[in-house]
């Protein structure tokens, strides 16, 4: 009775140690290689021209899962194409809170060249913005509606730069209380 014991709780410790150390490994932080990265980066270049919105879904989905494994690199990449959807997708607030993000991962890397993607795709951005303001919806629809100078008019008319600039504020400041 005791050598069956013995043997139990030997067995019993050897399981033991086998998912403790099988649990340390499971938890361990390794980095992505290359490899590994470019292929979930063309996993979700692919969806995005399918599917945009389901592309932004998986980035995330990469980025929270591989978080402790993504390279500051890695984790810019990735949040510079959740961006570019996003703006292709006309989600404009949630595309500058992406490129704030950005930004912020552009600046830890050092390398002013990585912020080129930044400037550019704020830029886009803006004019995303400024784009479907309603009132240049309007306007469009009207110089549609009649290629005549009275349209141009009321087409310059109702064109309000503050009301513009009053939406990229309130972005920014939506972008900022995010963080």
């Amino acid at each position: 009775m005791v050598e069956i014991n013995l043997k139990t709780t030997i067995i019993s410790g050897y399981f033991f140690a086998l998912i403790v150390v099988f649990q340390v490994n499971a938890f361990g932080v390794t980095q992505l290689t290359k490899d590994e990265f470019s292929a979930l980066r063309s996993e979700v270049l692919k969806m995005r021209s399918t599917a945009r919105a389901s592309a932004i879904v998986r980035v995330n989905e990469i980025l929270e899962q591989y978080k402790n494994a993504l390279t500051t690199r890695q984790t810019l990449r990735l949040s510079y194409a959740k961006a570019l959807f996003q703006l292709e997708s006309d989600q404009y607030e949630k595309a500058y809170a992406t490129l704030i993000q950005c930004k912020l991962l552009a600046d830890k890397l050092n390398e002013p060249y990585l912020t080129y993607f930044y400037y550019s795709y704020l830029g886009q951005n803006f004019t995303g913005i400024e784009m479907s303001s309603p009132k240049i919806v309007l306007a469009r629809k009207y110089f549609a509606q009649s290629n005549n100078q009275q349209a141009i008019d009321i087409s310059h008319e109702i064109i309000n730069v503050g009301d513009n600039l009053k939406t990229i504020l309130v972005s920014t400041k939506r972008a900022y209380n995010r963080l």
